[in-house]
């Protein structure tokens, strides 16, 4: 634009000239009008380029998306940036946290000096560890009639189960449960140091429509909640209220007797009814 504008002031200079008859009576004079014409012509379209400029790139489609696209590359980048140093200094301080004798607690992870020298959200993960390997050991004790499977995804949705059992009563979905102080079952409601705790069966709730919607064929029969015997004030099975399928609570211990000698207050299914539901829910379970 600067050179257009520099040609355009020239040429319009010359005219003038020749208009004026300079080209013919001092043809070496108009040299320096026409320069001096084509220098202010030339600053005029180096100034307004600029703003021209600017609105041919805001009418241009292509350039408003690489304008977009550019600014939005810098606000991920600058957010990655932010979300790394906060990760750097959460490991930082996770790292400082590592007990001294760590090589020698992880030779033997699940050991009770493990568990006590672990940061709080490594307990709680190797308390689910514990529970759920002892509810595994407990339900080795089954005999042929029943089927087992353990730690297993389910649905489209991926929901993990802790423990799924084809026994005489039906599907049983088991859950290995964890707490840090004394469990009891007051007036059919789960009491946790004290208090009523009803967002543990709410939170199981979806993975039970996560079975049913997987298996069909009337979905769970029974919830068991299996906690450690020193946590369960009362380790024979207790019946819960309010939830959407029969609800018991149980010890580690009593949980294949509980489940041999069968739950108070549920049917027994014929045999080709169990057989069929086994065939499914192996077809259907996928193993975490």
């Amino acid at each position: 634009m600067t050179l257009s504008f520099a040609a355009v002031g020239g040429g319009a200079t010359a005219f003038y000239c020749w208009r004026q008859g300079l080209l013919v009576t001092e043809p070496g004079v108009f040299v320096g009008p026409i320069a001096l014409g084509a220098g202010f012509a030339a600053t005029a379209g180096a100034i307004s380029s600029v703003p021209i400029s600017f609105l041919r790139m805001l009418r241009d489609p292509y350039r408003r998306e690489l304008i977009r696209f550019t600014k939005e590359k810098a606000t991920a980048y600058a957010a990655a940036q932010t979300a790394y140093e906060s990760a750097r200094l959460a490991f930082d301080a996770r790292l400082r946290m590592r007990p001294a004798n760590a090589q020698t607690l992880l030779t033997a992870p699940f050991s009770q000096e493990a568990v006590r020298a672990a940061t709080p959200d490594i307990r709680r993960w190797l308390d689910e560890a514990i529970a759920q390997e002892d509810t595994a050991r407990a339900l080795a004790k089954l005999g042929p009639q029943f089927s087992v499977w353990h730690d297993l995804e389910v649905g489209a949705g991926n929901t993990r189960i802790n423990h799924l059992v084809v026994g005489p009563q039906g599907l049983i979905l088991i859950e290995s449960m964890t707490a840090r102080g004394p469990v009891t079952v007051e007036f059919d409601s789960l009491v946790q140091h004290g208090r009523m705790v009803p967002e543990v069966l709410d939170s199981l709730r979806p993975r039970l429509t996560a079975v049913a919607r997987a298996f069909g064929i009337g979905g769970v029969s029974i919830l068991l909640l299996v906690y450690p015997e020193a946590v369960l004030v009362n380790s024979r099975p207790q019946r819960l209220g309010g939830g959407p399928v029969p609800t018991f609570v149980v010890g580690s211990a009593e949980l294949a007797a509980a489940l041999v000698q069968g739950l108070p207050g549920i049917d027994e299914g014929v045999g080709w009814q169990l057989d069929r539901l086994r065939d499914n829910v192996s077809e259907h379970v996928r193993f975490a």
